[in-house]
């Protein structure tokens, strides 16, 4: 964790928002914000630097990200039932069935993104322009993190870990994404 300025610290944390960019290498004009071309990141540090060249000196703006993974597991939060009354049982497939039919995450446009282990962290320096906004997040399951029950599907959750034990909340975190919230009207 970096402490760029150790006197503005908000309320003794290093504040790290989460954000979607324009991703490096789209030219601004060809650009349209869709959920299948932005970068879901947590903003590490800003800072700003002043190269020299021929033209003269320019400042530069910039930050450092964390680029956060998208979940493309086949299993969802809540697809493992452990009771035991059986109309419960017929309430929660019911449900289960509902949220699963036709992908409703899907319907809505939505992903689920993940945090990666701090020691597999994919970074990047993007400029400032490319940052388009506050990535609004909602957490899954009970702890927001990967839960204990998925341990066996590693292989879904690419340099993330899961609990260590049930209910615990030490695994990476995982989020749904708010598609809602990152759509403005056409017509302005």
């Amino acid at each position: 964790m970096s402490w760029p300025f150790a006197s503005d610290r908000l309320r003794g944390v290093n504040r790290q928002d989460y954000v979607f960019i324009r991703p490096p290498g789209l030219p601004a004009g060809a650009f349209q914000l869709r959920m299948d071309n932005v970068w879901f990141c947590k903003v590490l540090v800003l800072f700003s630097f002043v190269s020299n060249n021929d033209n003269g000196r320019k400042q530069h703006d910039c930050a450092f990200v964390s680029v956060l993974e998208e979940y493309n597991g086949r299993r969802r939060p809540g697809d493992i039932i452990s009771i035991i009354h059986i109309t419960v049982i017929t309430r929660i497939l019911h449900i289960i069935s509902f949220l699963k039919s036709p992908g409703w995450l899907g319907n809505v446009d939505s992903k689920m993104i993940y945090e990666r282990k701090e020691n597999k962290l994919v970074l990047y320096v993007v400029p400032i322009s490319s940052i388009l906004g506050k990535l609004p997040l909602a957490p899954v399951g009970d702890t927001g993190t990967i839960p204990f029950c998925m341990r066996g599907e590693g292989g879904d959750f690419e340099g993330a870990s899961c609990d260590t034990v049930h209910g615990r909340g030490d695994g990476c975190r995982w989020w749904y994404v708010n598609p809602w919230a990152l759509t403005w009207s056409k017509t302005m």
